[in-house]
């Protein structure tokens, strides 16, 4: 998950404070596991070790990999992409959307490179009591989509499992030199756009998007487009990546955002899987794009959301947001404001059972660089966390029902101390939490879905 939020941009202060031992705090730490660590840091420990070779321009981390190709003028993009069964489709999905799904996300990342795709390559993985009509139904999809836009599939792989299904789509493609566009070449000033409309992706958009192909050819063929991506993961988790990618903040104007109807500014931020582009142009370039843009595609909306600049921030919203898709996504939340806490920080935590707040702990504590293993501390109302640049006092005010049994711990020691403080449950004694406190509410939408709202509580 990424932060929606300003203070994404700003420095950690790294500050060594060392904390006399307490004998009514736990401390504990054990190796990291992945959902602690999360994808997008797994990543970034994996992927630089990846061996590379003077053909590679571009390695993993962005829609595709740019290498040098054998025909003059030209570079080859390469992609692979996966569709695990529970996870991007249910057993009740008719199996020819899935297909159909499972080609077009790697020809979306195609479009977000301006690349004209070209062979494919399917490694289908199910469980033997899927019926063959159901795999023929799921190649119908494929193939369909396949001829949409002109991939000739020529071979893959077929095997087994006793799990649910995977289908993993390896698709190759060229771009002209001049023409490819990466998510790192964003400038400040330049104006941001989106293609479509957002949210809802739900309700079947996901089963039968169009890849943006033809616009992105059209985008390179008529402008100098400075950065580009297509939006799987949502807004917010998107967009932070290509600001981040290009060094550069963001703003955006929440109003403008385009919304499918029926939808809210949290869908177009949260729901992912809309697959239009998001790019960046020069802002001297905007009103002839618009202007272009309308006559060439009357049926698609073009619309300016933002700009990239040096600091991030969004307009027209009273808190600010954040949405996580997954648990590792939470964590990762957490480990973002951990990097940025600073000594005598206070975080005050609500929202129902399940919501995340104790993973939100968990990446936290982690991004204040300690090993600490993060339990709910309901029982003794604190836990310690040591060995990271600074310590975390992590509280529970859940089955506090006398607010003397705190202050007897010597609540306001840790509140003004040397450390950083997160107290679960905190709207059950809002009135022992400073008013510098920082509060984070914290709602669960569905089994995935946990949106992070910052702001006094409600």
């Amino acid at each position: 998950m990424e932060r929606f939020h300003p203070r994404l941009d700003d420095d950690a202060r790294a500050l060594q404070c060392p904390h006399p031992d307490r004998a009514r705090v736990s401390r504990v730490g054990p190796a990291m596991k992945l959902s602690e660590l999360g994808e997008d840091r797994l990543l970034e420990r994996l992927l630089p070790k990846l061996p590379r070779n003077r053909a590679v321009l571009l390695a993993a981390g962005d829609d595709c990999a740019v290498v040098r190709s054998g025909t003059r003028g030209r570079l080859q993009l390469l992609k692979t992409d996966c569709l695990v069964e529970d996870i991007h489709f249910t057993s009740a999905t008719p199996p020819a959307s899935i297909g159909w799904k499972a080609m077009a996300r790697p020809l979306s990342d195609l479009a977000a490179m301006s690349g004209l795709p070209e062979f494919a390559l399917v490694t289908l993985i199910v469980p033997t009591k899927r019926t063959v009509e159901w795999v023929e139904n799921l190649y119908r999809g494929l193939n369909k989509a396949a001829r949409a836009f002109g991939v000739a599939i020529v071979g893959g792989e077929t095997s087994q499992i006793r799990g649910p299904a995977v289908i993993s789509i390896s698709l190759t493609g060229t771009v002209e030199k001049e023409r490819w566009v990466s998510r790192s070449g964003g400038k400040a000033g330049d104006d941001l756009f989106v293609t479509g409309r957002l949210g809802g992706s739900l309700r079947g958009h996901h089963l039968k998007f169009t890849p943006r192909l033809e616009e992105s050819r059209w985008l390179t063929k008529n402008f100098r487009i400075h950065a580009m991506m297509d939006l799987s993961d949502g807004l917010g988790a998107d967009l932070p990546r290509l600001a981040r990618a290009s060094g550069l903040g963001f703003e955006i104007d929440e109003k403008a955002l385009p919304l499918n109807r029926g939808c809210t500014i949290r869908n177009a931020i949260s729901d992912g899987e809309d697959y239009e582009l998001l790019f960046a142009v020069a802002a001297k370039d905007s009103r002839s794009l618009l202007s272009r843009w309308r006559k060439k595609f009357p049926n698609l909306p073009l619309t300016r959301i933002g700009r990239l600049n040096r600091k991030s921030q969004i307009a027209n919203s009273p808190m600010a947001l954040f949405i996580s898709k997954s648990v590792e996504e939470t964590i990762a939340a957490g480990r973002t404001h951990g990097q940025a806490a600073r000594r005598g920080d206070v975080f005050a935590l609500t929202g129902d059972l399940g919501a995340g707040k104790t993973q939100f702990v968990k990446g936290f504590v982690t991004g204040v660089e300690s090993s600490a293993e993060v339990t709910s501390p309901t029982f003794v109302l604190v836990h310690e966390y040591s060995g990271g640049r600074l310590p975390v006092y992590h509280f529970d005010f859940y089955r506090l029902e006398n607010r003397d049994a705190i202050l007897r711990l010597g609540f306001d020691e840790y509140i003004f101390g040397d450390g950083v403080c997160l107290i679960e449950w905190a709207d059950r004694h809002s009135d022992l939490i400073p008013g510098h406190a920082k509060w984070l509410s914290f709602e669960l939408k569905d089994e995935h879905t946990r949106v992070i709202e910052e702001g006094p509580p409600r």
